[in-house]
């Protein structure tokens, strides 16, 4: 997607997005994912799902932790625990909501 592009391009560089706004794109790709589950029962069987915003929630979930893996001891001291710790739940809350569908992945976040 364009918006995982985006973020790929910025990785380790000051221009990244603030760790408050990716929370909030990470909230939102979260509520999507729930959203068109629950809306269509279907898309929780993995031989019927084709999910547009999963596959972008785990381009975006993807750079992100590839954002924070590239953090320095000079750039851990520059951003709370607490923000760190809230990303990292953000991209819990989207991994465990696509463990049947995406298993390689959410193994991946696990990791991180």
């Amino acid at each position: 997607t364009r918006l995982s592009e985006y973020l790929k391009t910025r990785i380790a560089t000051p221009v990244f997005p603030s760790l408050d706004l990716l929370h909030q794109i990470l909230i939102a790709l979260w509520d999507g994912i729930q959203n068109r589950q629950s809306q269509d029962p279907k898309l929780n069987d993995p031989m019927q799902a084709e999910g547009a915003i999963e596959d972008d929630a785990i381009l975006v979930a993807q750079a992100t932790m590839a954002y924070i893996s590239s953090f320095t001891e000079d750039t851990l001291r520059k951003h709370s625990g607490d923000t760190i710790t809230t990303i990292r739940f953000d991209l819990q809350k989207i991994f465990d909501r696509l463990v049947v569908l995406h298993r390689k992945h959410t193994y991946t976040f696990y990791a991180f």
